[in-house]
């Protein structure tokens, strides 16, 4: 289960830098079952899901692939919710 303040975090660190039509949220959110859930047990955390599918089937990769086209967008998106993190909790 991501934190609220943690998914707060990200959402609004992607917008920034995707634009807000880039990030959506997930009406009916799927279980991962990844060993994440070790992580996520002690610590505050948020699970994302990257998509790139556009209409041409040549781009639905299968699930843990991301098309290379999309890497710059995850690491920006990535980078700045450190960004905002960290800057957050300085001023704590």
């Amino acid at each position: 289960i991501s934190s609220a303040h943690e998914v707060d975090v990200m959402r609004s660190a992607a917008r920034e830098v995707l634009g807000s039509e880039k990030v959506i949220d997930l009406r009916h959110p799927s279980l991962a079952a990844d060993t994440i859930y070790h992580w996520f047990k002690d610590r505050p955390c948020v699970f994302f899901m990257v998509g790139a599918a556009e209409d041409d089937p040549a781009t639905h990769y299968p699930s843990h692939h991301i098309a290379p086209e999309t890497w710059p967008a995850v690491v920006a998106a990535e980078a700045m919710t450190a960004i905002r993190y960290l800057e957050q909790a300085a001023h704590a």
